[in-house]
């Protein structure tokens, strides 16, 4: 499985036309008037400074848009069939829709290629622990009866999620914003 950094650094340029000495494992993704580059070796095309992205607008950003056609291109694929992304618990009721209907459709991922994704689907992220979890260890049947509880602790927010079965039960599940101390106060 290739690893995607959860990085994409905005260039004027594409620099797929690097000297074959230079050549990383990287694509340059077009969006909007930018090339962005993504991929396994991305921390050989850091600079000095490096924004991350952490806001509530996330999924609305050149940046994800470019880190999803990134990771579209790698997979060496004209359709997917279904696309499923995750959002944080907190925004999966507000941002659904819009974040489905943005991953439906053609995809631009240079080169003049592109990618079609027939149907996408948002779902809770911590929902997709809790499916690999059952799939990994053979309980995709023996779940339907359970009550389970996921804590995902990630880099922006700290999500909760209680299902019954597969099905989110809304009123118990939530995220909040991580604020480091430091930086934000």
């Amino acid at each position: 499985m290739c690893q995607l950094p959860s990085v994409a650094y905005p260039s004027s340029a594409d620099t797929s036309a690097m000297p074959a000495a230079e050549k990383r494992k990287t694509v340059c993704i077009p969006v909007g008037s930018l090339f962005y580059e993504v991929g396994p070796d991305i921390h050989l095309a850091a600079d000095t400074f490096r924004a991350k992205q952490l806001h509530d607008e996330y999924t609305e950003s050149p940046e994800y848009m470019a880190l999803l056609r990134g990771a579209l291109s790698m997979m060496k694929v004209p359709h997917i069939d279904l696309l499923v992304v995750g959002l944080p618990v907190a925004l999966l009721a507000l941002k659904k829709a819009a974040l489905e209907k943005a991953m439906t459709g053609s995809h631009e991922i240079g080169a003049g290629r592109t990618i079609t994704v027939r149907k996408a689907l948002a779902v809770a992220q911590p929902q997709g622990a809790l499916v690999h979890y059952a799939a990994e260890h053979e309980k995709m049947a023996s779940i339907g009866t359970e009550q389970s509880l996921v804590i995902d602790p990630g880099s922006r927010t700290f999500d909760w999620l209680v299902c019954r079965g597969m099905r989110l039960v809304q009123k118990q599940s939530h995220s909040i914003n991580r604020e480091c101390p430091m930086c934000c106060g």
